[in-house]
């Protein structure tokens, strides 16, 4: 560090203490994506696709993501990222689809969402 810079921040730190070494910007760029459009894929996603007039039984990322772009819920979405939404989007759930399947497995039998294996759980078994 050049003694300009220590300088500034000892001069920050007289004038706001503690306060200047709180950040005045936000990491990152700004999301690409707004509060609605981060909903849409969820909703979507915990929609039948049997219900909306689809020829399957069970969304895939692909398949989300297409329905998702032609119901012009997004302009356009990558399968990871759709992925990042989707598990962001349920704090405290490994997986949204899977409780969805859980719930309503009794009412649809080839609704079939298996669980994901963690790698942890993979080595146990071995």
């Amino acid at each position: 560090m050049s003694e300009d810079y220590v300088r500034t921040l000892v001069k920050a730190f007289n004038e706001h203490g503690f306060k200047m070494l709180q950040p005045k910007w936000g990491p990152g760029r700004p999301s690409r994506f707004t509060e609605e459009q981060r909903k849409g894929p969820v909703v979507l996603a915990l929609s039948r696709p049997k219900d909306l007039g689809l020829p399957y039984t069970q969304w895939s990322l692909s398949r989300l993501r297409e329905e998702a772009m032609n119901r012009g819920v997004v302009d356009s979405i990558s399968e990871e990222w759709l992925r990042v939404l989707l598990l962001d989007t349920a704090p405290g759930r490994e997986d949204p689809l899977q409780e969805r399947a859980t719930a309503t497995a009794h009412l649809e039998e080839d609704v079939v969402l298996p669980k994901r294996e963690t790698l942890e759980n993979r080595m146990e078994t071995r």
